[in-house]
């Protein structure tokens, strides 16, 4: 018959297994058409995400030295298949994220996790019979208690921070204002745009349905009279510039990278039919100062994207150093829409939360855009309705786009809580097996 430590370890291994699949597998959306495009990447790992890699499998490791039994057998033997187990395990996690288009399958994940399963079993083989732990087993009530304190504390700071509006004071004057790339030149977009505006407030409804009822080519008084910070209207005809029409502050023109990567549109407009790049000449400080200065700020778009599906997001408008470092992108992902702003919740990148369409179904064919951020909430028109509003004052959405669930799902925002209540269960199981050894 087996003992209680031997069933308590396989209850461990099933929870710890229900968890690590939700958590590593959301949002679900698993498609076959998505391998021809997927890569395995190696390297290029954030300091956080090496560390979550190399602890989300600590407790693997730990619940395998208890199933082998190692602390009366080999351990050496027991130690490698506890490696092996923890490098499947990882392996089959990174090969089923090739069809979810948000993760991204590595080879690096596959080390760190394996190094975490077998850290975990060698953490427990030391300290099982170290004095410390043998003191806090005699205290295990009081540590539960402090757990579930903790926890319960930890979910209350969260949702006072979700609701706190988010201002821009993070972001960085220093960064280029960029059309149709990164900086970097490693996220392209490709497609006919006609304008973009900028503007340091909400622009009204009625403004948006008239810049829509304007179509991409537009009388530039429907977007002036609004006194937009920011203007282009890619009427040039010719050239490598592309001007800044608006009357607030220098002008802030832009450069084309690639001319030969560029054809002007004989109504207004340019083509981007290769990698490509629009850069800011000059700083763009007055984006920063006027944006930062009412923490609001809309932007509004006339794009004809080439197809449906460029990806990465594929950047249309960007004020960012990098792929990894920026202050706001308005971007296309397949048929979808990504806006991406930083602040102290999004994060540096603006990919901790962030609006992201679901069922949008960009086509080839002129489209209106207005993403528009105030104070945290953001919102996505298009073609003068609106399509999308994302609001982090709802914890469980932060929560929900932090571990890239689809919040708009019934069922996936019902996992979710039952993730959530699972610690609570869990320091309730405990709590009275500590009443019942006492």
């Amino acid at each position: 018959m087996r003992d209680h430590s031997l069933n308590r370890a396989i209850g461990s291994l099933l929870v710890y297994l229900f968890y690590l699949g939700a958590l590593t597998l959301s949002p679900f959306d698993f498609s076959s058409a998505s391998i021809a495009e997927r890569t395995w990447v190696f390297g290029n790992i954030l300091l956080a995400d090496f560390l979550i890699n190399i602890f989300g499998f600590v407790p693997f490791g730990a619940i395998l030295y208890t199933l082998t039994r190692a602390g009366s057998g080999n351990v050496v033997l027991k130690f490698g298949i506890t490696v092996g187990l923890a490098a499947i395990l990882s392996l089959s996690i990174e090969t089923g994220q090739l069809f979810l288009l948000p993760r991204i399958p590595s080879l690096t994940d596959i080390l760190t996790n394996t190094f975490g399963g077998g850290l975990g079993f060698w953490a427990v083989h030391y300290l099982r019979q170290a004095p410390w732990i043998v003191r806090l087993k005699s205290s295990r009530r009081k540590l539960v208690f402090a757990g579930l304190a903790f926890y319960l504390g930890s979910f209350i700071i969260l949702s006072l921070w979700a609701a706190t509006p988010q201002k821009l004071e993070t972001w960085d004057p220093s960064y280029p204002f960029l059309i149709g790339n990164e900086y970097t030149m490693d996220r392209p977009w490709l497609g006919k745009i006609f304008v973009v505006a900028l503007y340091d407030r909400v622009l009204t409804i009625d403004e948006i349905e008239s810049q829509f009822r304007g179509g991409p080519h537009f009388d530039p008084e429907v977007y002036l009279k609004g006194a937009p910070i920011a203007l282009y209207s890619f009427r040039e005809a010719g050239g490598s510039r592309v001007h800044d029409r608006s009357a607030v502050g220098p002008p802030l023109d832009l450069e084309i990278a690639d001319p030969e990567k560029a054809t002007w549109l004989p109504m207004g407009g340019l083509e981007l039919s290769g990698p490509n790049v629009l850069q800011s000449i000059e700083g763009a400080e007055k984006i920063h100062h006027q944006f930062t200065a009412t923490n609001t700020f809309s932007v509004a778009a006339w794009v004809e994207p080439k197809d449906a599906l460029q990806a990465g997001p594929a950047r249309i408008v960007s004020f960012s150093r990098n792929p990894s470092l920026r202050n706001f992108t308005l971007g296309q992902e397949k048929s979808e829409i990504h806006l991406r702003v930083r602040n102290r919740v999004a994060g540096l990148n603006g990919t901790r939360v962030n609006l992201r369409t679901v069922g949008l179904r960009l086509s080839p064919k002129p489209t209106h855009l207005v993403a528009i951020y105030e104070r945290g909430t953001e919102h996505l028109y298009v073609d003068g309705v609106l399509f999308q509003k994302f609001a982090r004052q709802d914890v469980l959405s932060l929560v929900a786009q932090t571990l890239e669930f689809n919040a708009a799902s019934r069922w996936q925002r019902a996992l979710l809580i039952i993730l959530l209540l699972g610690p609570v269960a869990v320091f309730g199981v405990l709590l009275k097996g500590s009443q019942l050894r006492n």
